[in-house]
Order: structure tokens, then sequence, then C-alpha cells
């Protein structure tokens, strides 16, 4: 039998094998034993006909999923590839490459856009934002492109149109004042307090806080290093130390035998945990709406003021970040150096907060004046 049901499951799967031996074995995507003999049928008189006629041979969108996967099986990206080609199977599962057009690229865009989520369960319900859908997007690009260019499995790519974004929404990003990070640290619990003050000294991403090591500090240099296999960029990092990050190093001398930050002698994962969050609704930075799964005396307390109260909207762990770049530009330092400092790859990823700082063109300012020049009117 070339299809049958796997057992504790209604789904169909194929079995057949190529002239090259190669064995064919996927699911059909169906619990219609009909439409499963279908697809088995045109995958094996495809194959046929590539061996035998010397046709090219049409690949399935499951085959380039899978193929694209083991080709990028020892990157970062693996879960986030994973989470997005689930997506992508609920539209092209049982396509074929051939059968993916400009109309198909499309119904996969609207479906995101439509696409809601909840961070908790019974919590508040969130739109996909148009830079999700726009990764999802890029990765099924990503794929084609590979199908196309390195495997030669297709001859073209139907055009894949993005979701625009407004360039006032693709550079807004949220930063505190010294006043709101000091209302905000008295909120939080000890090792959060630790953690961010840490963050506001280095500049350094939420997983790279959490993760950094003991053996990667250098107390007597002043200085912290990140291996490149876990910095965003794919190199490796230097921190240097500043005064209040040093401090808290010499606080936490001890506290654990290999992670720099712990909670009760266990590492931690995140940051931005409901702990995090409630602080930020007590110190009026972000309103936090917990779930019904968080009890009734957590829905009675939060959020704790009017939404007038509240400086930001939305306000996440790496808007920290933010903050450290846009206080070192306030303070004076060049952009070029905190370029380098955050370790960012581009001029133009620090121009964002090139606004916040004093310009050299300040003073050509009063170079032209109707008083200066006219003698009074």
């Amino acid at each position: 039998m070339t299809i049958k049901r796997r057992k504790g499951s209604d789904i169909y799967y194929m079995y057949f094998t190529r002239k090259d031996g190669e064995r064919v074995r996927q699911s059909t995507g169906t619990s219609n034993r009909a439409k499963a003999q279908q697809l088995h049928d045109k995958l094996k008189n495809a194959s046929w006909d590539a061996d035998y006629l010397n046709k090219k041979r049409d690949y399935s969108w499951k085959e380039a999923a899978i193929r694209y996967r083991k080709d990028k099986i020892n990157i970062k990206s693996q879960e986030f590839i994973t989470g997005e080609l689930k997506n992508l199977d609920k539209h092209l599962s049982d396509l074929y490459l051939s059968d993916i057009t400009v109309e198909i690229v499309d119904k996969v865009k609207y479906s995101r856009l439509e696409d809601t989520y909840q961070r908790r369960p019974n919590g508040v319900t969130y739109g996909t934002s148009g830079n999700t859908v726009n990764k999802t997007l890029a990765l099924l690009k990503a794929i084609l492109m590979r199908a196309k260019n390195k495997w030669h499995w297709i001859d073209s790519i139907p055009t894949i149109n993005f979701v625009e974004i407004r360039k006032d929404m693709q550079s807004s990003y949220n930063w505190l004042t010294y006043e709101e990070a000091e209302r905000l640290l008295k909120e939080l619990p000890p090792h959060l307090q630790y953690m961010m003050r840490f963050s506001l000294a280095t500049g350094l991403r939420e997983a790279n806080v959490t993760g950094l090591k003991w053996k990667n500090v250098d107390l007597g240099r002043r200085c912290a290093y990140v291996d490149a296999i876990e910095s965003k960029n794919n190199s490796p990092i230097r921190i240097p130390l500043n005064d209040d990050a040093m401090e808290v190093l010499q606080s936490l001398k001890g506290t654990h035998e290999t992670n720099v930050f712990s909670y009760k002698r266990n590492t931690i994962q995140h940051a931005n945990t409901a702990a995090w969050r409630k602080a930020l609704d007590r110190a009026g930075i972000r309103a936090h709406c917990p779930s019904l799964s968080d009890g009734i005396k957590v829905n009675e307390m939060y959020p704790t003021k009017d939404p007038h109260e509240y400086s930001h909207k939305d306000f996440r762990w790496h808007d920290l970040r933010h903050t450290w770049a846009s206080w070192h530009v306030q303070a004076g330092t060049p952009l070029l150096q905190l370029q380098m400092l955050g370790c960012w790859k581009t001029y133009e990823m620090v121009c964002r907060y090139a606004h916040l700082g004093n310009s050299h063109i300040d003073t050509c300012a009063n170079n032209i004046s109707l008083k200066k020049n006219l003698g009074g009117f």
C-alpha cells in the first residue's frame, strides 16, 4: 500500500521509491483518502516523467522546506525558521514550487496580517505587525531563491510584495530618562536590579546579559567578552566596563559558580518576566495587563494607574539598550565611537540616535539673520 495512516494519526502518508533508489516518505497533509491518493499519484507520475522522459522534476514546497532546514541546521536562527515554516505550511504544504504565484504569496501576506496572538493564556490579544509579516515573506523568498540559484529546482520565482512600513514607524524606539530609570530600579527585585544596571552601563542585549559567565569577565582589565556564537552579528564582542558595571560585578562575586547573574543560585533564562512587567507598571513606565490565569488578586492590583499616567505605551527589556545609546549621545559620545561600543555592523544603525546629541552644525544657525544684516527693523 502506497498511502496509509500512521498509528494515532488521521493524516495519510505516502510512500514510493524513485528510479535512483531515493525513498519518498512524506505526509499528504489530509485525512481524505481520495485526495491523499491523488497527491501521491501526481508526485509519483512527476517522478516517473523526470526519471524516464528526462523532464525536469517538479519539487514540492515540503521538499524545499525540509532541505532548507538541513542547510541551515547550524545557524542560531533555527528556532525562528522552524516557527515561520509552520506559518508558511498552512498555505503552501500541498503545493509544488511551480504552483507558488504572486497571488499565493499575497494570500500568505494578507492572512499573516490578520493573525492574532496572546503572549500569555487569556491575556491581551495582539495583532501581527507588518515587520513580523515581512520576516515571514523574507524567509519564503530566501527558500525560493535558494531553490532557483543553488538547487536549480525552478527557473524563476514570483514577485514578493512586502508590507510597506512607514519610515517613522521603522525608526521609532523607547528610552528612559534618568528619573524614570531610577523609579524603575526601585521597583525591581534585586536580581533584576543588577541586570538592569549592568544593561544600562554596557548596552548589552538581554541574551548576552543573562548568559554572561565569569570566565568571560576580566575585572583587572575592566572588560568582558561575548563569544561570536553568542553575539547577534556572529562576531566576538569586547565590552569595556565603566564604574557602574564594575560595581555590579564586584557585588555579585561568589553568588554563582559559572554565571554572573542568577536567582536563588539558579541561572536566569529571561529578564522579561512578570516581575519586570509589574515593576514597569508600578514605576509608571508601562501598564501591566495581567491575564485571567494570573488570578483575582493580581488582576485587582494591575494596572495601578490611569492610562495617561504611563510614560510609554510599550516598553521592552531591549529598550534598555536604546536608553544606553540615547544617554551616550546626549553626553557627547560621537556616533562612530557609539557604533563600536554597541557593536553595530553599520553606521546607519546608530544614526537613529543622532538627533539627541549636540551637533557641530548648531553654531551655523546664526550665520544668517535679518536683524544682523539689516541693522534692525
